[in-house]
């Protein structure tokens, strides 16, 4: 067997030592087969905080797990599609929610205590785009507030019914401007019982509300007027809202009248790209040729 020269031994084992150290190093860049990238959202709540590792992560997505981690209803009245970068840990519920929907307006709705004093639990938030851009607001809803609104609501109600000065304009202001969406449902009904020009303006004015509840609210208000002289403006809301609910309250809203507007819009909704929006409409239709046909 020849010999093999030791300068060629030593030549062959630089060798291998370099390969191997190559090899080596493009290993150490690559993620190993056993582990993953870190999520791009983490939500933890421990003892009533709020821990959030989120990165460029959507609003809509951060938020959602924040509700299922603490029970709370959270409502985004917008796209949602905000990406969030936000790292924090051991803060408050609702003041994590509120950096974390930074430049959005926010609802924040708190339940009453046993005792009836003070703050209870945040039960539920509504997000919405901001109303002023460069100055967001978030509102809280007090449930003693909350109560004593209400209570005013019924009582300028009464007042409004029996013409008294001042009782209308209240109820407008308060459809118009209160921050609970909850307040402003019940004073847009309480408007749709008061037969006058003033409450129809006021209604029709809400009618941009941005809360999809309020905005079904006032519709249906308008609806029980019967009043022929609102098929177009119902109608457009019906082809226009981006809400099917609000829709459908104004599927029933027109099937209350008789015009010819009220119908042509009735048979628009048949092909709404909701499927509960096209039903109402058919069924109202239905009645409408029910009608025809008994006259």
């Amino acid at each position: 067997m020849p010999r093999i020269p030791a300068t060629a031994i030593f030549l062959a084992s630089l060798l291998l030592v370099g390969f191997a150290a190559a090899t080596g190093s493009a290993a150490d860049d690559q993620i190993p087969a056993n582990e993953s990238p870190a999520p791009p959202l983490r939500v933890k709540v421990n003892g009533g905080l709020l821990s959030v590792d989120a990165r460029d992560a959507p609003l809509a997505d951060v938020l959602r797990a924040v509700g299922e981690q603490t029970g709370i209803q959270v409502t985004i009245h917008s796209d949602g599609a905000t990406r969030v970068t936000e790292s924090f840990a051991g803060v408050g519920v609702d003041e994590g929610i509120q950096r974390l929907a930074g430049g959005y307006d926010v609802v924040l709705i708190y339940a009453p205590t046993r005792n009836g004093a003070g703050r209870g639990r945040l039960v539920e938030v509504r997000v919405y785009e901001a109303s002023t851009p460069t100055a967001p607001v978030t509102a809280v809803v007090d449930p003693r507030q909350r109560a004593a609104r209400l209570q005013a609501v019924r009582d300028l109600t009464r007042q409004a019914r029996q013409q008294q000065p001042g009782a209308l304009a209240a109820l407008a202001e308060m459809l118009a401007g209160d921050a609970d969406p909850v307040v402003r449902q019940s004073a847009a009904a309480a408007l749709g019982l008061v037969g006058s020009a003033e409450a129809v303006s006021a209604l029709t004015a809400a009618l941009g509300d941005r809360d999809p509840s309020v905005r079904a609210r006032v519709v249906s208000a308008l609806g029980r007027r019967r009043d022929e002289g609102l098929a177009g403006t119902v109608a457009q809301v019906l082809a226009g809202d981006p809400e099917a609910s609000v829709r459908r309250a104004a599927v029933w809203a027109l099937s209350t009248l008789r015009s010819e507007d009220a119908h042509r819009g009735l048979q628009a909704a048949a092909s709404d790209s909701d499927a509960s929006v096209r039903q109402a409409a058919a069924v109202a239709l239905n009645r409408w040729e029910q009608r025809a046909g008994a006259n």
